[in-house]
């Protein structure tokens, strides 16, 4: 697989790393979703892209500044698609969060909350997760429960004109699944 990796230095901190990663590494089955989708998109897609970041907390700072280090992959794909391929096909990883909210100019064919196509392919193929991290003006999907324990979200520090709850934490409401205690 071809891979560039890159290393860049925070000040008094740990090393960042990206990674551009190819395909064949990021869905070594090959990128076959269920259903064709491309007939639906508004736009013609931008090339795809694949971006492993590790992000790292400075030396200076302790874990209330959260952990040591957190992993991300970035996917510039459909996400339709892309829950699909990852979630829902081959060794069936189930997510443990997935965040919710739908934006008005994001020219999505479909809906990420309770009435879209997200919901949809989770609740079949059993890829439903722990937690839903849900924005507005999105909708939990059907089987979650607002989680109390967590204050919402209510607006941006910086003071931007959101005005209410910006998101809501939801829980699994069935037997067995996760709580906040």
């Amino acid at each position: 697989a071809n891979t560039q990796l890159l290393i860049c230095s925070q000040p008094m901190g740990w090393p960042n790393i990206y990674e551009n990663l190819d395909e064949e590494l990021v869905s070594p089955n090959g990128w076959r979703p269920r259903e064709d989708l491309s007939d639906r998109a508004p736009f013609e897609p931008t090339a795809p892209y694949y971006l492993y970041v590790v992000l790292c907390r400075k030396r200076n700072f302790n874990r209330t500044h959260g952990p040591k280090k957190l992993a991300i992959l970035f996917i510039g794909r459909d996400g339709f698609e892309t829950f699909d391929i990852f979630y829902c096909q081959n060794d069936r990883r189930i997510p443990y969060l997935i965040v919710v909210q739908d934006h008005g100019f994001g020219y999505n064919f479909d809906r990420f909350d309770k009435r879209g196509l997200l919901s949809r392919y989770a609740k079949e193929y059993s890829a439903q997760p722990q937690l839903l991290l849900v924005g507005k003006p999105s909708k939990a999907w059907k089987g979650y429960k607002r989680t109390e324990a967590v204050p919402a979200v209510t607006r941006f520090e910086d003071g931007t004109y959101h005005e209410g709850i910006r998101r809501k934490l939801y829980h699994r409401d069935v037997p067995g699944a996760f709580k906040f205690v």
